[in-house]
């Protein structure tokens, strides 16, 4: 077995490829000397490296991390589980508040339809209205055309003394004798 200055070959463990997971310290007190030596430029030979020697860790110090580790998950599915519920309970909002707009949506083409309908009844209740006010007015004219007819007999005389005749019948009679037109007592209904 030949054994290089400064370096240890692999070959000598037992091992021929490069192993990139073993940790290895570079000794800095070897490399400073070698650097001081050459004026700060080290060779390849004056470059050592010492083996770290991988340690497994203790049961404990194995239970203390899996301990670590449940507690960490335990914690990560409490928060799972508050997610998921308030996950669930913003779904359920959501659908309540989508039923909301669908009935808000269905009810104002229903507002519109009893709107529409309620036009048509007030169209007719106005030509209703106005079909009774022109049946009023026709009334009130036909009612003063009875009024008139019924005084159409009635006479009303101003001016003559009280005490020049005896009875009202007589002024009447004078009256029409003056103006050529007979007047008997039997034609007068009241005096």
């Amino acid at each position: 077995m030949k054994k290089r200055r400064g370096k240890h070959k692999q070959g000598e463990r037992g091992s021929t490829e490069n192993d990139s997971n073993s940790a290895k310290k570079h000794n800095m007190d070897a490399t400073e000397c070698a650097s001081d030596k050459d004026g700060g430029e080290g060779d390849e030979d004056s470059e050592f490296y010492e083996p770290v020697p991988e340690q497994e860790p203790s049961l404990k110090d194995t239970k203390d991390m899996l301990s670590s580790v449940q507690t960490t998950l335990k914690d990560i599915q409490i928060e799972n589980r508050k997610l998921a519920s308030e996950v669930a309970d913003l779904k359920s909002s959501f659908g309540f508040q989508e039923q909301q707009l669908n009935s808000l949506k269905v009810s104002p083409s229903k507002v519109m339809k009893d709107n529409n309908a309620m036009k048509v009844e007030l169209q007719t209740l106005r030509k209703k209205v106005n079909d009774q006010k022109s049946e009023m007015d026709e009334l009130y004219e036909s009612h003063d055309d009875l009024e008139q007819y019924t005084r159409k007999n009635s006479l009303e005389i101003h001016g003559v003394p009280k005490n020049l005749y005896s009875s009202t019948e007589d002024v009447v009679i004078k009256l029409g004798e003056v103006l050529n037109v007979p007047i008997q007592s039997e034609d007068i209904d009241i005096s």
